[in-house]
């Protein structure tokens, strides 16, 4: 008999800089696609921002770039953990790392705490949604 999979934390950051925290249920096999689809309002890419245990992955639109808004909060979170070399769009979604059979684990309790923090600290930035509101504008 397989045990049921466990709920699992995850991090979510609108391109408006408002961001949450949500407990998702995956299927019978573990799987969370469906959720990550929409809660990024598409196809998803994930950006490893942090190998290893417990690790970071950030999900994305993969049409974002093109489709969506940009995402201060996302890219201020990039960048502090090395992703420099561009900004990232609409929502993002946090989870741990996979675990070795593929399955997406969820935040810890301080992986969350941190995301939350960065994100309030993003949205009262006055010069990254100033920045934000000029891409859209040039766009």
């Amino acid at each position: 008999m397989t045990a049921e999979p466990r709920p699992l934390t995850v991090v979510i950051f609108s391109d408006n800089g408002e961001a949450r925290q949500e407990m998702w249920t995956p299927k019978d096999d573990g799987c969370v696609l469906e959720q990550l689809q929409g809660a990024v309002g598409g196809l998803v890419d994930v950006v490893v921002l942090q190998a290893g245990v417990p690790g970071l992955d950030m999900w994305l639109n993969d049409d974002g770039m093109y489709d969506c808004d940009p995402n201060p909060a996302a890219t201020v979170v990039a960048r502090a953990y090395g992703l420099t070399t561009q900004p990232y769009f609409g929502p993002a979604v946090f989870t741990s790392r996979a675990d070795d059979e593929g399955t997406t684990l969820g935040l810890t309790n301080g992986q969350a705490e941190d995301l939350l923090a960065a994100a309030e600290t993003v949205r009262g930035n006055e010069l990254f949604i100033t920045a934000a509101n000029r891409w859209r504008r040039t766009r």
